[in-house]
């Protein structure tokens, strides 16, 4: 196996409490006044929500974090200027390089009017999916640890990977995916898929269930690494193909040439695919 690069963004193996992990939550636009209570619990709420993930995405990962951004909770204006970006009104929480930045649970479909404001969004608020969501964006934290840098992730080869790692990871998977029988392999041109979420944790569904969950995470453990490795290169101004390396790597540890014919064979069977040549 390859050797797992940047160390200080976790420990192999460590429990939560001996990481000694601090969670720091803040709300960017408390209410105040008869609402102060509400402004106190929606924060304690959410550190809940974030000490919960940590645990499941650990479990999941096999690592502990040792560092974790700040976390905080908006209005939409205030999203969008964290995230940096206009955002639609279903995206209610995101992990940026400015840390992670939630839609205040106030502002959901079915809790607005209790607050005398106007729903910033058509979810509806439970406590569930709340919590399956922070699960959500904490795990991106993860798959960055693994790659060794906070910079790649998203990267449109490999972003189907990466959210349905964290579909799956979270729990959202039981949110809703599309069945192993109606699975197409679209998600491989880019996130512009109809229903991408939902069709990327099918795929990661799939693999846990072929390859056991152990076994599929040290796969990722090494096929996260060299393609980190090959974009820190490249943004060195060294010369290297992280394409490359993520297609051939894959290939290698899977056993077949990620393809749209291929993954979707892959994923309508309850079988390993046989190996490709390289």
């Amino acid at each position: 196996m390859d050797k797992l690069s940047n160390d200080s963004l976790f420990l192999s193996h460590e429990t939560v409490e001996k990481a000694g992990l601090e969670v720091s939550v803040t709300t960017m636009s408390p209410l105040g006044g008869e609402h102060a209570d509400s402004d106190a619990e929606i924060v304690a709420k959410t550190e809940r929500c974030v000490v919960e993930a940590i645990v499941s995405d650990s479990a999941f990962y096999g690592i502990t974090l040792t560092e974790l951004p700040k976390v905080q909770i908006g209005n939409r204006a205030e999203f969008n200027r964290v995230y940096e970006h206009e955002t639609k009104e279903w995206v209610v929480g995101a992990h940026t390089h400015n840390g992670f930045i939630f839609l205040d649970p106030r502002l959901y479909r079915n809790t607005a009017m209790d607050f005398g404001m106007i729903a910033q969004t058509d979810h509806e608020f439970s406590e569930g999916q709340y919590l399956r969501l922070v699960a959500h964006e904490v795990g991106h934290l993860y798959f960055s640890a693994l790659m060794g840098t906070n910079e790649h992730g998203s990267e449109m080869f490999m972003r189907w990977l990466n959210e349905g790692c964290q579909q799956v990871a979270s729990g959202q998977v039981s949110d809703g995916r599309v069945s192993y029988e109606k699975f197409n392999a679209d998600i491989l041109d880019g996130s512009s898929a109809n229903y991408f979420y939902h069709k990327s944790a099918t795929v990661v569904m799939r693999m846990v269930e072929v390859y056991g969950q152990k076994d599929f995470v040290e796969k990722l453990r090494v096929l996260l690494s060299r393609t980190g490795e090959a974009f820190i290169k490249q943004d060195n101004d060294q010369i290297a193909d992280p394409h490359k390396v993520f297609y051939d790597s894959f290939r290698e540890l899977f056993g077949f040439e990620l393809n749209k014919e291929n993954l979707e064979n892959f994923v309508k069977t309850d079988r390993s695919p046989t190996p490709t040549a390289k």
